[in-house]
């Protein structure tokens, strides 16, 4: 399948707000542990946009913010924990209704998809810190010491995205919805969500056979 810059410009014009709201969100928020944006954003990519934006967006949020802000090599603990929230938002939009739930809903099945990215974020990270330094034994012991001590870090994290997630889901889904821009780009990905569901409703059906 050919690739349409046009087709494409919604999607475009909406993964570049992402990764505008993931970038200023994590240089404003800088200061306060773990309280981020990034989070929000990769699984928006996922959910409604789809495709490669899943990847796209939190790849780019990370690798730009991390050019002013620095990193080490936690860092690819840090960028694979995004991509696979990115990729998690992705497998939400095919395989359940997410993206196409009322607003109130959507905004809670992001919240609560939210914790459940926050704590993967948690524990992958953490295994990195045990897995990269040597702050902790290379023991089973030592792992669950850099865990106990990981988390006031996901205290932090759960607390700002139970509050983040929702609210910035809320707004982003209104405008995603109702803004005559992403018109196009929204009826395609109705399109094609409603063809996903058709084709596993048919292989359903075959296996009941």
């Amino acid at each position: 399948m050919s690739f349409s810059w046009r087709e494409q410009a919604p999607r475009i014009a909406a993964a570049g707000f992402l990764i505008a709201i993931g970038l200023v969100g994590r240089w404003a928020l800088y200061g306060i542990s773990n309280v981020e944006t990034i989070m929000v954003v990769s699984l928006l990519a996922g959910v409604l946009l789809g495709g490669m934006y899943a990847v796209i967006v939190p790849l780019a949020v990370v690798a730009v913010s991390d050019v002013v802000i620095g990193n080490e090599s936690i860092l690819l603990y840090t960028w694979s924990a995004w991509l696979l929230v990115g990729l998690f938002g992705w497998v939400l939009r095919r395989f359940t209704g997410l993206a196409q739930a009322r607003h109130w809903l959507f905004a809670l099945g992001m919240g609560g998809s939210g914790i459940v990215g926050t704590v993967f974020f948690y524990l992958w990270t953490n295994f990195g810190v045990w897995q990269l330094y040597d702050y902790y034994a290379p023991t089973w012991q030592g792992l669950m010491a850099s865990y106990v001590a990981g988390l006031p870090f996901l205290l932090y994290q759960l607390a700002g995205n139970i509050v983040i997630v929702p609210v910035i889901s809320l707004a982003f889904v209104l405008m995603w919805r109702h803004a005559p821009l992403f018109a196009a780009a929204r009826r395609k990905s109705l399109s094609t969500i409603s063809l996903l569901s058709r084709k596993i409703e048919i292989s359903s059906e075959r296996n009941e056979d």
